[in-house]
């Protein structure tokens, strides 16, 4: 965070994300873009987003191509907790700052800035034990393949399942 201090406004960040595939993709793309309009963000940053296409190789191009543009920050999304590690040092070793957001990376110059996965999906599952009436069958999600926190979030679904719905028989798993 020293880099920023160092530097005055404005600052350029980038949001790398891997993929549009929920919801919660444009999401977060349009709360990035509005924060940028208002104090003390409005005129200190500006904003670009960059949609890979939906493969690792295709994130650590687009990546490659973002940290040769020497921003100043970088909110990445990755589509692997391992993928993008020496592209991330890259970055650190130029000077960006590398946020992860949704899920973090092994390399350790990067702030993970995210949620406990685990539990959030523990209080789902329990609430989908509890409008089954402890009872039935579900399909479960296994999230994002060849992310870490992908085992945190079936887990914590299951865990709270299991809690309110020993009943409950899984019945299929995909992965999304």
């Amino acid at each position: 965070a020293s880099k920023l201090v160092a530097k005055k406004p404005p600052y350029t960040f980038v949001l790398s994300n891997n993929f549009m595939g929920n919801a919660w993709r444009p999401q977060i793309e349009k709360l990035a873009q509005l924060t940028t309009q208002y104090p003390p963000f409005k005129g200190n940053v500006s904003m670009r987003i960059v949609n890979s296409a939906n493969t690792n190789s295709a994130q650590l191009s687009d990546l490659n191509s973002i940290i040769a543009t020497r921003p100043d920050v970088i909110l990445l999304i990755p589509g692997s907790s391992t993928f993008l590690d020496n592209a991330v040092k890259r970055a650190c070793n130029a000077g960006i700052l590398v946020f992860t957001l949704s899920a973090p990376v092994t390399e350790p110059c990067a702030y993970s800035v995210n949620e406990n996965m685990f539990l959030g999906n523990e209080g789902a599952g329990q609430w989908m034990a509890k409008v089954l009436h402890g009872q039935g069958s579900v399909f479960s999600d296994q999230g994002v393949v060849g992310l870490s926190i992908s085992e945190q979030i079936q887990n914590g679904f299951l865990a709270g399942l299991h809690k309110y719905g020993p009943n409950i028989k899984v019945v299929g798993q995909f992965a999304s």
